[in-house]
């Protein structure tokens, strides 16, 4: 099985650069299409290193452009693939001969390992819940230092996946980060790829839970499949967490219902007013991104 990759660019050519580095000239990877929706550094870099080049400069989303840079090839799997992700090659034939050997898989992933701290990314696992949001509102991912923490965690299965990261053995899960992960092409059209309403955050979420409703499966492996540079593109740790937040709050009021959505609103009114108190002048700002509309 051969896969087209795909990798959205805004800014930070160097990494780009990199992540091209560990792609090109791969027996399993028929084409490469980098998607820029920044200024056009990013598509002019990949024309010089002979791939696909999308210019986007509306800069749409994610999804959007992993949409297009999809819509570009036609290989039986797709890698979406950060240009801030160091890929693993035997990661990338593990993900692609579980796709190869189970039909109803449509998508797999490695272990992703955080370039600063050398420790596995939780992207795979349980799909988000209420109370994810809670424990990202109140900085509780600090507490997961503590050996007595992280030992409660453990029997705890909404907050399992927060301590133990990287599975045994392959283990299908709820949601897949797309970090770097490699999906079915079919199913991805299936379900009619990413939805263009998420502009980043929530829309592989989104995307994980209508592949599940289709009756398709997602699995996560013990092989790493990438390192990764967590952030590059982000203009600020305030904007990366207002966009956070704006797109995680699309897939609570799309999927969830009752009191269930009713917390996660509640709840992202609270971190809106925390980013409101840490920029007070930007109050409109975090009105129109975290008010659903």
């Amino acid at each position: 099985m051969k896969v087209d990759v795909v990798i959205v660019a805004y800014g930070a050519p160097d990494d780009l650069d990199r992540c091209l580095d560990r792609v090109l000239g791969l027996d399993e990877v028929a084409g490469v299409t980098v998607v820029d929706n920044g200024d056009g550094g990013g598509a002019e870099l990949a024309t010089r290193r002979g791939t696909r080049a999308l210019r986007l400069p509306s800069n749409p989303g994610f999804g959007t452009a992993v949409n297009h840079g999809a819509a570009e090839g036609d290989a039986e799997a797709i890698l979406v693939l950060n240009p801030d992700a160091r890929l693993d090659p035997v990661g990338l034939r593990a993900a692609i001969e579980r796709l190869e050997v189970d039909p109803a898989t449509a998508a797999a992933q490695g272990a992703i390992v955080n370039a600063v701290t050398g420790t596995e990314e939780r992207s795979a696992g349980r799909e988000l819940g209420v109370v994810h949001l809670f424990g990202r509102l109140v900085h509780a991912r600090t507490l997961l230092r503590s050996p007595a923490v992280r030992a409660v965690s453990r029997r705890v299965p909404t907050l399992r996946d927060h301590v133990d990261r990287r599975p045994a053995a392959a283990l299908e899960v709820e949601t897949l980060a797309a970090t770097a992960v490699v999906l079915r092409r079919s199913a991805f059209l299936a379900v009619g790829g990413f939805d263009p309403r998420y502009f980043l955050y929530g829309e592989d979420l989104d995307l994980c839970a209508r592949l599940r409703a289709s009756g398709w499966t997602l699995v996560t492996l013990p092989s790493s499949m990438a390192v990764h540079r967590s952030g590059a593109s982000s203009r600020s740790p305030w904007d990366r967490e207002l966009v956070w937040w704006q797109g995680t709050l699309q897939f609570a009021r799309d999927h969830w219902h009752g009191g269930r959505r009713l917390a996660a609103l509640l709840v992202g009114g609270a971190a809106g007013a925390c980013l409101v108190a840490r920029a007070p002048r930007r109050a409109g700002t975090v009105a129109r991104a975290l008010g659903g509309r």
